[in-house]
């Protein structure tokens, strides 16, 4: 008992585990599969991205690091001189210009020099101008020493109002490095008309190093192409002189946002006064840098249109790879589920075929009991007849089943198909004269195959039997052989939806509905003859049927 109780609980478990096929839709193949091509392709662009990224974030990391060293390098310079040296204001100076630029490297690097203990400078927030000033001679080559540069800061932003309300700067995270005038590289990302400056003549003071700008040329970023030339300043104010153009060595210009960028500084290094070198002690320190450090750049900040593009191109390309390999899977379930509903509709065609003669075999069989030994006999007689049309149609239904193996091997030999057609019509004749039909073949050529003559000959009888049965009553048959064709054609009164739906199996017309029969004999030839390599088909118009063998 235990055994059979584990037996039948396995069978349940079994029936459950089993799934009712059912018909797919390629809507839910879509679904599944493109999630898994829009994952892997958003995931593959994501990874591309990221690796541009880590690209730029190398470059910017090593043009901080290399800025970084030049403000290491002018601290190391400024602790050479003292205070009241005429060399340290200008290597203050140098070094407030340094600051700028490991601002506007890259990392949005925030730094403060602290001397003797006091804040002495820190990275300039805002619109931020200096020029070099140069009064050197010029080499053959027409440059000037930089070794006797001096350079001068912007005194205050607003000497820049005629310029910066006309001409906005451009901005672009926390820092930009494009804006610098003597710097013409790519368009800004936007496609918007940005502007560089570029400083013409200016007022300089000796004493603080600080400038204004007489005048401002404007320039299209990316093209350096000449705007114009703007007026900022007239008069000379107290502290102040002219200064000949060329003896400007270098003029730039750029921004720090003012907010935002106040980052944690977090790392230091600091200079001894007493050997000029890095303190590891705990001394008070001479000279100390306190930076922020490097910070790597965002996708949406740095690459935020080709971000853009890449994923929108990752999802049509993940969507359209989606509903290319859907295609797979979804064509394997149909045809498992065209399979299964052929099965099902084969098994349920056959056993309405049987159905009805085995009924009327029944129903004989209970007549016979209280009939007449003459009743008797007839009804033997129609149980008889009923039996051979029940072996008849299990023949048909084991034809079909081999005519369905597409790897049988064939015999081949040659074959006249008009002989094979003439004696065809005469199995059949008596069928033929029961229903009044009349018989034409015409042989318009002598027509020799080297084919399966058995194959053939069954494919040719199913044609024949076809007219026999479903002609119309007193009407004719045609029956026309070629060396291209075989053309078999009849009278009917029936009309036909779909004529080519008749090759399928268990498919009748209307007017066969109710005749014996399972429905198979096109269905048996069509599959003979596509195995010998021939094609049938199937036409009905003007009240005629018409079945065709191309045999070439």
């Amino acid at each position: 008992m235990e055994k059979t109780a584990k037996d039948r609980k396995a069978s349940v478990r079994s029936a459950k585990n089993k799934k009712a096929i059912k018909k797919p839709k390629y809507i839910f193949e879509f679904l599944k599969y493109g999630a898994i091509c829009l994952v892997i392709t958003l995931g593959a662009a994501w990874f591309m991205l990221n690796k541009k990224l880590d690209v730029i974030n190398n470059d910017y990391e090593n043009e901080y690091l290399s800025r970084r060293g030049e403000v290491e390098k002018t601290i190391t310079e400024l602790m050479l001189y003292t205070e009241d040296n005429s060399r340290y204001i200008n290597c203050l100076n140098k070094l407030e210009m340094n600051m700028y630029d490991l601002a506007a490297s890259g990392g949005s690097g925030m730094a403060e020099v602290w001397i003797k203990g006091e804040k002495v400078l820190e990275t300039p927030r805002g619109v931020v101008a200096f020029v070099g000033y140069n009064e050197g001679k010029r080499d053959s080559n027409g440059r000037l020493n930089p070794n006797q540069t001096e350079y001068y800061f912007l005194e205050e932003e607003t000497f820049l109002s005629p310029v910066l309300d006309k001409y906005p700067l451009s901005v672009s995270g926390s820092y930009n490095h494009d804006a610098f005038a003597s710097y013409f590289g790519k368009k800004d990302r936007s496609g918007e008309e940005k502007y560089v400056y570029e400083i013409g003549l200016v007022m300089i003071n000796r004493e603080t190093h600080r400038f204004i700008p007489e005048t401002v040329n404007v320039y299209l970023q990316g093209s350096a192409e000449f705007v114009e030339t703007i007026y900022c300043s007239t008069s000379v104010p107290e502290g102040f002189e002219r200064v000949p153009d060329d003896k400007i060595s270098c003029a730039m210009f750029g921004y720090v946002p003012k907010e935002g960028t106040d980052l944690e500084l977090t790392q230091s290094r600091k200079w001894s006064f007493r050997d000029n070198v890095q303190s590891d002690a705990n001394e008070p320190s001479y000279c100390e840098l306190r930076y922020s450090g490097f910070q790597k750049q965002s996708l949406s900040g740095m690459l935020p249109y080709e971000t853009a593009v890449f994923l929108v191109s990752a999802v049509i390309i993940g969507l359209l790879a989606g509903l290319v390999i859907s295609v797979i899977p979804y064509n394997k379930k149909k045809g498992i589920w065209e399979a299964y509903e052929y099965r099902k509709k084969t098994t349920e065609a056959m056993a309405h075929d049987l159905k009805t003669p085995l009924a009327t075999i029944s129903a004989y069989a209970e007549s016979m009991e209280d009939s007449s030994p003459e009743q008797k006999a007839e009804y033997a007689e129609k149980i008889c007849d009923n039996v051979s049309e029940m072996n008849r149609m299990v023949d048909n239904i084991l034809n079909f089943s081999k005519s369905e193996n597409t790897s049988r091997s064939l015999t081949k030999k040659e074959v006249d198909i008009g002989n094979l057609v003439n004696a065809s019509v005469s199995k059949f004749s008596g069928l033929f004269d029961r229903k009044q039909i009349r018989t034409e073949v015409t042989c318009k050529e002598e027509c020799v195959l080297t084919t399966d003559e058995l194959l053939l000959r069954q494919a040719i009888e199913n044609l024949i039997s076809n007219c026999a049965r479903y002609a119309t009553d007193s009407s004719e048959v045609e029956i026309s052989v070629s060396g291209k064709k075989i053309s078999f054609r009849n009278q009917t009164t029936e009309k036909f939806d779909d004529v080519e739906s008749l090759k399928k199996p268990f498919v009748k017309g209307d007017g066969a509905r109710g005749e014996n029969g399972t429905g198979l004999g096109l269905s048996i030839a069509d599959n003979n003859l596509s195995l010998l390599g021939y094609r049938l088909e199937l036409h009905a118009e003007n009240g005629w049927f018409e079945a065709l063998v191309i045999l070439g």
